[in-house]
């Protein structure tokens, strides 16, 4: 049995012990910010354009399932110390189509096990280790965030700072090439998501930003070491 089937297993057994709470919690009235965004992202791939597309984005919860953007995660067990939650993350700014100069590359679904620690002065630590569910690039990352939430009246902010570590398939899918091999490759993010709330209405603004290890950037496919994304859209506060 692979160490991905004995992953999902391991955290997919408790949320079937768990059916009857996730039936009677998922009637519960949704959460936090619901709402759509226009959201721009410049690649770095060499000759590609900024790409702008609209999406929904939310950030809060229905039920038992904690949303942030492209993000989400079934907490199983906490304490108020620590935390461990299944994990699932939508990847897409390294998706590309098919065209003249690239193959095309897929968004993935990503799916594993995220355990955390409430640290001092509201800082929160997790780490996730997400496995390729949608059989897109096949691969796997580690990814450890730091992040905490600020208010100030009608005014959110969510800060996150995280370091990753990509599996070679993972890695060579979105920027090898049959001429350039990659190993395990490193990326650096920050993030940044302010919502300001009037009434049960909302207006969020959103940056994201990774810097990746000298394995990717030096791929002949890739212009420069970061891929940005920004985003902002306006919600519905239930």
């Amino acid at each position: 049995m692979s160490l991905k089937t004995i992953f999902i297993l391991y955290f997919i057994l408790p949320l079937t012990l768990l059916s009857n709470s996730i039936v009677d919690t998922v009637v519960e009235p949704m959460s936090g910010l619901w709402g759509v965004g226009v959201k721009v992202t410049s690649q770095n791939y060499v000759n590609t354009k900024d790409k702008v597309t609209v999406a929904p984005y939310i950030f809060g919860s229905y039920g038992l399932l904690n949303i942030e953007a492209n993000r989400a995660n079934i907490t199983l067990y906490g304490n108020g110390s620590v935390f461990v939650s299944v994990a699932g993350q939508y990847r897409s700014i390294e998706a590309r189509e098919d065209d003249s100069a690239f193959s095309e590359r897929k968004a993935a679904i990503e799916l594993g096990p995220l355990v955390g620690v409430i640290l001092p002065y509201d800082f929160v630590l997790r780490a996730s280790y997400l496995f390729d569910i949608s059989s897109a690039h096949k691969g796997s990352e580690l990814d450890v965030q730091l992040f905490r939430h600020d208010t100030w009246g009608d005014f959110f902010l969510l800060s996150s700072f995280g370091l990753q570590c990509q599996s070679s398939e993972l890695s060579n899918y979105y920027y090898g090439t049959a001429d350039y091999d990659i190993s395990n490759a490193y990326s650096a993010e920050i993030e940044f998501i302010g919502t300001y709330t009037i009434g049960n209405y909302g207006v969020f603004l959103g940056l994201r930003n990774y810097w990746y290890s000298d394995e990717i950037t030096n791929s002949p496919i890739v212009e420069r070491n970061n891929n940005l994304q920004i985003f902002s859209g306006v919600g519905y506060k239930f």
